[in-house]
């Protein structure tokens, strides 16, 4: 599970801040969006069914998926290969020395040392997604703080670490777990090195065709700078930096971000995680939507920000490990959704050794259909619901209480509905006449 620490961000992070333009909501509902991203990306996206709008993100941490999965995949019009993928596979190193790693508690912190090339392993197999259909939108994960070991990028952190390390003036390294991760190193964003090495490893895989865009996690969370990054996000050595390091830090991970955009260009994702507001990249992800008492409110909140800031967003549902029972998450995604939004679910590992996919991958409720949306929500209830947002988003600034209600109707006859007050949604499909409030459930 990756956490994030927004809250405490603004306070924080001024030089970053300043330098991505970051929003939030006020307690009483009201938002600033932030700053619109000129050119959204170009990618394949549509409301003819469910499934036009789903993408897929994780690994399969033994290996490459089966030619079945691949073909299943190829359904998906987005595709995030996961960082974990094939790196439990042969041997891999720990205290005690070499192994094989074991496919059941594979990757944990006690190994420290996984077969090179993490890079490689994800560019195979979005290759052949993308042999099959070419119109899906192909995607490598990094991650902007922590150095994970089966990267390519690890090797030349290795090779000059004085360069490669985030440090402390008397040498000490600091480091963090992240997701089954070791004790991991940082990267030293204020280096120009570090940063012209980052662009390589995604941009030069973009360039060379091998995949559309890359995903950037600890985008604007879980930093080195953030004081709540020591209890939250793992952080094992990381005594507070002076503030001169600290601020180049900051400065130079948010250049990293434009940096990356500006060499993907314009009409590629760079999707940064939670990064709605950030006025540098054109994509982010809602890597925990519907999470909370008012998560149907406020994940239709951040989609409005998407689709207003011009964005590609994703919505990530968190619900476990499966994608058994999403009718109210579904319902708040679509209610919410702008012409770039896409929504998945599911866990961000398959442990499988023949390769293939947990069942209910492509699940049932992606081929139902929708057709364009027949204008945007209507929204009703007590004060505090002001329905202007809908029409006029351009002003960039909207109220909505948790108490609100939506109704949005698609062309194919398809309702998706959400209730504030009881933080619950329906879906009533054109096909169907299975119970709204449960259309989507299958366990």
């Amino acid at each position: 599970l990756r956490r994030h620490c927004r809250d405490s961000m603004r306070a924080s992070l001024p030089t970053l801040i300043s330098a991505l333009a970051v929003a939030s909501f006020t307690q009483d509902g009201s938002s600033n969006f932030g700053e619109r991203y000129p050119q959204p990306p170009m990618v394949h996206h549509s409301f003819k069914t469910v499934g036009d709008l789903a993408f897929f993100q994780a690994d399969n941490i033994t290996g490459p998926f089966s030619q079945e999965a691949i073909e299943m995949l190829a359904k998906f019009n987005l595709v995030t290969i996961e960082k974990w993928h094939g790196a439990c596979t042969g041997n891999v190193s720990d205290s005690d020395g070499e192994h094989h790693a074991d496919a059941a508690t594979c990757p944990d912190p006690t190994i420290t040392s996984y077969p090179c090339c993490e890079e490689d392993r994800m560019v195979a197999d979005l290759r052949r997604i993308k042999a099959i259909n070419p119109n899906t939108t192909t995607v490598l994960y990094f991650n902007l703080v922590l150095d994970f070991p089966q990267y390519r990028l690890h090797s030349e952190l290795v090779a000059d670490p004085t360069v490669w390390a985030l440090s402390l003036d008397n040498g000490t390294v600091l480091r963090m777990n992240g997701d089954s991760g070791p004790r991991m190193a940082l990267f030293n964003l204020a280096e120009p090195a570090v940063r012209a090495g980052f662009v390589a490893a995604c941009v030069g895989a973009v360039k060379a065709g091998a995949a559309d865009g890359c995903f950037i996690d600890r985008a604007i969370s879980c930093l080195p700078t953030q004081p709540c990054a020591v209890g939250e996000c793992g952080c094992l050595d990381c005594p507070d930096l002076t503030q001169a390091q600290a601020s180049a830090y900051n400065t130079g991970h948010a250049q990293l971000l434009t940096d990356l955009q500006a060499g993907v260009g314009p009409h590629n994702p760079i999707i940064a995680n939670h990064a709605v507001t950030l006025n540098v990249t054109n994509s982010a992800q809602l890597e925990n939507f519907f999470q909370g008492k008012s998560g149907g409110v406020d994940g239709i909140k951040t989609l409005l920000q998407c689709a207003h800031n011009s964005k590609l967003c994703e919505a990530h549902i968190t619900i476990g490990s499966s994608c058994t029972n999403i009718t109210q998450p579904l319902a708040a995604f679509l209610v919410g959704a702008g012409p770039l939004a896409f929504v998945g679910c599911g866990a961000w590992h398959v442990h499988d050794t023949s390769g293939h996919l947990p069942p209910g991958t492509w699940h049932p409720c992606y081929d139902r259909p929708l057709g364009d949306p027949v204008g945007p929500p209507t929204v009703s209830g007590p004060p505090g619901c002001n329905a202007e947002w809908v029409g006029n988003a351009s002003t960039g600034k909207m109220t909505l209480s948790d108490n609100c209600s939506f109704v949005r109707k698609f062309a194919s006859g398809t309702v998706a509905t959400w209730d504030g007050s009881t933080n619950t949604g329906s879906i009533a499909w054109a096909d169907s006449n299975a119970d709204p409030a449960h259309s989507c459930d299958t366990a």
